[in-house]
């Protein structure tokens, strides 16, 4: 490593595949791979997305992206995180954690949450400046506001204890929860950084354009001693929608 790089690191949940949408899948997935690729990120976290789902966006975006699931045992109906890495980076580890109190029992559920979820977790390289980062797609409960929290702990628990030495950490994912809750300030607790906290309340959830429905409940944390936050993006689109989020990143310098 002899300079310093920029990774863009983007969260967006997908929407699951819903063929009674009024936004199918079959029809957003060409928008979402579209955009994906025109803003190139280092890394994009996705949500909500079961196997046959994130095959088909892979698919489209797969000449410039990997997408990090080479440990997963996937199972069928059960919508998984993800993390699609840019061919700038290898992916040098992955796995993944069940967000309970026995994280490596897969589809394990705690603290009265309605489903099991998940983070994904991987190591990425990059391959010309060499700096390794650890990055994570994650999704909370979206039905018991107790459980999310402790969720939270368990994700910070498990970074630390997968990555150990980590110099360089981020966590992008669909929270449930607004910035001023006990689940985000777990994460800032922790040591992270919302890069987009001097922008206050932002809207990341539209239920596909309808403002009665707006959330922020999307996020892009960090941890780092010299990642220096250097631009953030939220994408507030009106029409022409590939989800019923939004899709929003930080760029950072790396040294």
């Amino acid at each position: 490593m002899t300079s310093s790089c920029l990774i863009t690191c983007a969260s967006c949940n997908l929407r699951y595949d819903e063929p009674k949408d009024k936004h199918p899948w079959q029809e957003r997935k060409h928008i979402m791979a579209e955009f994906f690729l025109q803003q190139k990120p280092g890394v994009i976290a996705t949500q909500e997305g079961r196997r046959p789902q994130l095959y088909e966006l892979f698919e489209l975006i797969q000449k410039e992206y990997h997408l990090a699931d080479q440990h997963r045992d996937y199972r069928d109906g059960r919508m998984y995180p993800a993390l699609f890495v840019h061919k700038d980076w290898d992916i040098q580890h992955s796995t993944d954690r069940w967000l309970s109190e026995t994280p490596t029992l897969m589809g394990s559920t705690s603290f009265g949450s309605r489903w099991p979820k998940l983070g994904v977790f991987a190591e990425i390289r990059h391959k010309q400046q060499g700096q390794t980062v650890h990055v994570c797609s994650f999704h909370l409960d979206n039905v018991s506001a107790a459980a999310r929290p402790q969720q939270a702990k368990v994700l910070l628990a498990q970074l630390d204890l997968i990555y150990p030495h980590s110099a360089h950490a981020f966590l992008m994912g669909d929270a449930n929860d607004a910035p001023h809750t006990e689940t985000i300030q777990t994460f800032l607790k922790a040591g992270f950084k919302n890069p987009f906290e001097a922008q206050g309340i932002l809207t990341t959830y539209h239920d596909f354009g309808r403002p009665e429905h707006a959330a922020h409940i999307d996020y892009v944390f960090s941890r780092s001693g010299t990642a220096v936050s250097k631009d953030t993006f939220v994408d507030d689109r009106t029409e022409n929608f590939y989800s019923d989020h939004y899709y929003l990143s930080a760029t950072f310098a790396l040294s």
